[in-house]
Formats: C-alpha cells, structure tokens, sequence
C-alpha cells in the first residue's frame, strides 16, 4: 500500500513537473537584427510547441507588442546584446502584463548552441549557415519532426561534436554543403548526409521528406533569402524559386505530385512565380494556383495592411556582367567577354542573338561555363560575316546570359544589347613546358614554363597525378603571366609522393590554357612530361638498387655454397 502511494506521488510529480515546464514558456520573442538568433529562436521555439515573434525595427516596438497574444502569458525573450532593436525590451513586455524570462545572446553562434542545451530535442540537422536558402528549406521539416538546427563549419564543429555527444542523438541530419571535417567529426552519431551538391535538388529532397509525413497540397514559395514569420510554422513545406527563373527540376518535381497551391511571400518573385505556374498549365497541363502574401493585417485597425516583417539571410553573392561584345574579322569570331563581379565562383550559360543585314543569327555556349571570383573571361563564337560589310553595317548583339552557383541552378538572368565593334587581331603567343621536377625533402612539385613568343602570354596551368587514393589534380586559379622570352617555375607545395606514386607517374599531362590578352585564354598546350627527382634522389634510388642487387646475388652465393657443403 505504501509502496502504491509513493508512486501515485511520484506520477503526480512528475504530470505536475511537466505542466510547469510547459507553462515556462508560451512564447519565445527575439529581438536581435542578427539573423542566427532570430533562426535559432524559432527552431528552439518549435521544439517545444511555443509560438514565436521577432522585432524587425525599432520603430514599429509599439505596434509588435500591440500585436502579441496576450493568452501566451510567459514569455522567453532572447535579446542581442550589441544589435538589438529595442534595448531593455523586457520592460516594454512587462508594462503589457507578460511574465519574461530573458537571455541575452553574446552571439548568433553562441546561441545557437546554447539554445541547442534548452532544447528537449533528440533530432537534429546540421548546416552551414553560411547559406542561407539551407536555412529556409529544413525549418518545416525540423518543425514536424521536432528537430533542432545546429550550425557547424570546421571551426565550430568540436563544440557541436561534444553537445551531440553528451545529447546522445536518435537522428543527425547533415543537410547541403557542409566543410569535409564536420562529416569526419561527426561521423559516429550514424549521420544521414543529404546533398546533391545543387540547392535545388537539395530542397526538392527536403520537402519529398516532409510531404512523407505531411503529404500538404499547398507550398511556399521563396529564394531563401529572407526569414517571414508565416512561412516558419512548418504547416507548409517551403519550395526555392531562383531570383529571376525556376530551375527546371523545380517545375518537374511539382508536376508529378499532388501539388496544386503555391503561397509566394513578398511580390519580388512574382515574375518567376508566374513562370512555374503557366510552364506546368502550358507544358503538363496541371493546374497550379499561386497565391501572393504581400502584406498584413494590423490588429484593431479595419482594412490596414502593413508591409511584412522580414529578415534578411545571408546569400550566395552572385553578379555577372558582359562587359562587351566585338567580332573579329581575322578569325572571323564574335568575340564576348564577361565579368564575374562577385567575391565567389558562378556558372554561366549565354544565348546571344547577332542581327546584321536584316538577318539573325544566334550562338552560344551548349554547356555551363564555369567562372572564378573576380574572373574577366572572353569566349569566342564562330560568326562568318564576311557577306557584309561591317565596319558599314550596324551589327547588334543581344545576350541572354542565366547565370548560377552550381551547372543546375541557373536562377539569375543578365541581359545587354551592344553595338558591335569590329578588330582585326591575331594571337601570335606561344609556349612551352620546360620540366616538371618533384623534390621530396621540400614535398613540392615546380612546374617550369617558358615563352617561346614573341609577344607577353598569359596563361593558367593544371596536371593530374595518379595516386593511391585516387586521381587528383593540382592546378593554379590564378591567371599568370610571362614577358617573352621569359621562364617562371611554377611551385605546388604539400605533396608528398610514395614511391609507387613516382613510378606511376612517369610521364604527366600538363595542361595550359593560354593567349595574349588576360581575359582570352583561348589556345590550349597538352603535352606529357617525364617527372623528374633531384639528382640526390636519383642517386639514392640508385644506390638502393645496387644494395638490393648485391644483397640479392650474396644470398643466391650462400645458398650455392651451401648446398656444395652439403655435398
């Protein structure tokens, strides 16, 4: 009897404990304009089922907290410490009859991983928040299966490594682009890794993920380049638009299912959001509906509609330019030359349109051309106009160029109309492969090369080597550049090759894309080389021959003398 008592009693306290965990906490409030607290806040928030709001300016502080339901009467404030909108905001809280809990958040990485701990979750999914459409794409899947999103790259990725460990998860979910060392530190939670190495590929997985547990007809469509308060609750599964088109997976994935709403937040993609929907009535016929959210109402104030609160995200920086277009009539070659503007790599595809003579003739590139950070690079399209006169005729060019961070995700769109300019010019550069040389006490390759033209080249250089991991490739991004008549010994350190790897690699292709203008690489060199050692080395490989050799002939003497004895 007692011992029915005392567990009647440890039932009641335990209902009581969890009623008084739930009742901490009814809503989560972020007043940060640092994206990683306000991420980390919802997600923290749909783990334990509270609502959640964030301040979007300082100026709207009245209006927001006009706006909070007042039944969520215990409220957790997360607040930045150097980048809030409204300092000392528990009080503001407080005059409106809310009891508040505040954190204060030293930082968005600090945080995350802080609210990681608070978090009753025991599923997980790791990104770099360096991308912020990742961000976007996993919240409703985390949302329902009351997973908590934890930011990791190489440098953070011991103190995720320990809270795991301690936490001991049942799911770890990586998710897109993470750095090669998270994989291998986190390697033993039984990680499930999805990436296609395309976000949109990437998010078509997520939301397939989703709809298995919430099959929804209705999706939202965004760039992932905002955080919006509706579009985080996880009732939706959120599809990626491209900036300015829809990626044709996107369209092909939407088609085959059951689909048929699209909600689009913000009115700067409705041009890519018609796109979708009149490519599948169009193309499949399938009706799609989509529904643009532009704003919101204020409450008490009848037919007011406020703009809606957004947050920016970090984005992958994309800006492509054609810088101009001319055709050169030695070559008989439209000659386009474009810019990447941004601080990392893109792909392009251009479509240019020449009109001349009231003709039309169209060129480009078949395939996705790929382009370094800070890149200028010319391309050159065949293009006989020797039927005009062209230093007479006015000669248009219109490009067309999608542009993107992977060869699938072509999004962005910049287009030009040039007057063409016609050039008589010949590349006359030349160049050759003196030596490719491997010194195994610096561990480093040298890869010599000389101008054998007349005129300066500039070039850029890669070789492959088979080793025994694998094939790998050693190249230079870096456009360089030799005066004639000139050498330049070319220096790839941290190499260290096995002696099966030498002899593997007797003789290596080098390849050099090359020309007399920086932007126009446009002549190639292939040309094998016999890797060479120093003479040390040689000697020593050698005089390790010879030892082995004698060594060898001194056991077979041995053995004759042996058995002679014997005899």
């Amino acid at each position: 009897m007692k011992a029915k008592i005392l567990f009647l009693i440890g039932i009641g306290l335990l209902i009581l404990a969890m009623c008084s965990v739930s009742a901490q906490t009814d809503m989560v409030v972020i007043d940060s304009a640092d994206g990683k607290d306000v991420y980390s806040g919802i997600v923290y928030a749909n783990t334990i089922d509270a609502d959640f709001r964030f301040l979007v300016s300082t100026a709207k502080k009245n209006a927001f907290t006009a706006s909070l339901d007042r039944t969520n009467k215990n409220v957790y404030l997360i607040e930045s410490k150097d980048n809030a909108y409204v300092i000392n905001y528990k009080s503001a809280l407080e005059d409106a009859n809310f009891s508040v809990s505040l954190d204060v958040s030293e930082s968005g990485d600090a945080t995350n991983l802080a609210l990681a701990r608070k978090s009753p979750a025991k599923k997980f999914i790791v990104i770099d928040d360096t991308y912020g459409y990742n961000a976007i794409s996993v919240v409703p899947y985390a949302s329902i299966t009351k997973s908590y999103v934890l930011f990791a790259d190489k440098e953070r990725v011991d103190d995720v490594y320990s809270f795991l460990k301690e936490r001991n998860p049942e799911d770890v979910l990586i998710y897109g682009y993470v750095d090669s060392e998270v994989k291998d530190k986190l390697k033993e939670f039984n990680l499930e890794i999805l990436d296609k190495e395309d976000r949109f590929d990437n998010n078509i997985e997520i939301v397939k993920k989703y709809r298995e547990i919430n099959p929804k007809e209705q999706v939202i469509l965004t760039d992932g380049t905002f955080l919006e308060l509706g579009m985080l609750t996880g009732d939706d599964p959120i599809v990626l638009l491209g900036a300015d088109v829809v990626p044709n997976q996107v369209a092909d994935y939407i088609k085959d299912t059951d689909i048929r709403v699209g909600v689009l937040v913000g009115n700067l993609l409705t041009q890519p959001a018609g796109y979708l929907r009149d490519t599948l009535r169009d193309k499949y016929g399938k009706n799609f509906s989509v529904i643009v959210r532009f704003g919101k109402g204020m409450p008490g104030i009848s037919g007011t509609i406020e703009t809606l609160d957004m947050l920016p995200l970090p984005v992958f920086p994309l800006k492509l330019d054609v810088v101009d277009a001319k055709y050169n009539d030695l070559t008989k070659k439209l000659e386009v030359t474009y810019k990447n503007n941004a601080t990392t790599f893109a792909y392009f595809k251009p479509t240019i349109t020449v009109n001349v003579g009231g003709e039309r003739k169209t060129m480009g590139d078949e395939e996705p051309v790929f382009i370094a950070e800070g890149e200028s690079m010319g391309r050159e399209y065949g293009l006989d106009l020797s039927a005009y006169d062209v230093r007479e005729a006015n000669v248009t060019a219109k490009t067309y160029v999608e542009y993107g961070e992977s060869p699938r995700s072509l999004e962005k769109v910049v287009e030009k109309e040039f007057l063409i300019a016609v050039i008589s010019k010949e590349d006359t550069s030349a160049l050759d492969v003196e030596s490719l040389a491997y010194d195994p006490d610096a561990k480093q390759i040298v890869l010599t090369i000389k101008n054998t033209g007349g005129v300066k080249v500039y070039f850029r250089t890669q070789f492959n080597l088979n080793l025994a991991g694998g094939a790998r490739t050693f190249k230079k991004d870096e456009i360089e550049s030799l005066n004639a008549g000139g050498s330049i010994g070319m220096m790839f350190s941290g190499i260290e090759l096995s002696k099966e790897d030498i002899e593997a690699n007797k003789a290596v292709k080098v390849l050099i894309n090359f020309g007399d203008r920086e932007a126009f690489l446009t002549k190639t060199l292939e040309k094998k080389v016999t890797l060479q050692l120093p003479e040390k080395a040689q000697k020593d490989n050698t005089l390790l021959i010879v030892i082995g050799l004698t060594i060898i002939i001194i056991i077979i003497l041995l053995f004759l003398f042996y058995k002679k004895g014997k005899k």
